[in-house]
């Protein structure tokens, strides 16, 4: 991809910089962070297809064993780094906003895929659905409706993360490995959000 004419490379490396430094001490060894690290401007770049093996080429690794390693066996927190890109965005676009709880995904493809058996996801299957709603004061109908919608957010940024970052491009079989690409593929677009609220309108920005 290339960098629209009004973005500042140099500024693109120093936001994802921030953010990389960031997570750092999320990682035991530096060996995983630097993988991460690659793992993550992979997910950023142009590269066709997100797999283990593009990405350990884009990142001029001889094969895909430290990207498969990152997402297996290597020791680093993705829980804490999932509340550090939450407060990423909370720091960098926060202000008036909705919390929302919610069970959410995407549907799987295949037998093999991690979680792939039956499960409920916000995005299927003529399911009978409702929302629990609690106010402190009495509140119009209205305004519950529309804070209601604002729940279908949460599938917008999945449909962007799987076009953007390519949030469904794993391959893994674990549980593990499927959530720790699920938390690096959320940090990407995160970065991407972040670097899109700093551009002027209607531009549009994208890593190079």
């Amino acid at each position: 991809m290339a960098v629209a004419d009004s973005v500042d490379p140099d500024r693109w490396v120093v936001t994802l910089n921030e953010l990389v430094t960031r997570i750092a001490h999320r990682f035991s060894r530096i060996e995983p962070r630097r993988a991460a690290n690659a793992y993550v401007r992979g997910l950023l770049s142009d590269v066709e297809r997100k797999n283990c093996w593009n990405l350990a080429e884009h990142a001029g690794l001889s094969g895909p064993q430290t990207m498969q390693r990152l997402l297996r066996t290597a020791r680093w927190d993705a829980e804490a780094v999932r509340d550090d890109v939450r407060g990423y965005v909370s720091e960098h676009l926060g202000g008036d906003g909705v919390p929302i709880v919610d069970e959410t995904g995407f549907l799987k493809k295949g037998l093999r895929s991690a979680d792939v058996q039956r499960q409920y996801s916000g995005t299927a299957t003529g399911e009978l659905a409702f929302y629990r709603c609690y106010a402190p004061r009495p509140t119009p109908l209205a305004a519950l409706v529309r804070i209601a919608g604002i729940r279908w957010t949460v599938e917008e940024s999945f449909q962007a993360a799987k076009g953007q970052v390519w949030l469904d491009h794993y391959q893994v079989r674990s549980r593990d490995g499927w959530y720790r690409h699920i938390t690096l593929a959320m940090l990407a677009l995160a970065f991407l959000a972040v670097l899109a609220a700093f551009q002027p309108d209607g531009d549009e920005a994208h890593p190079p």
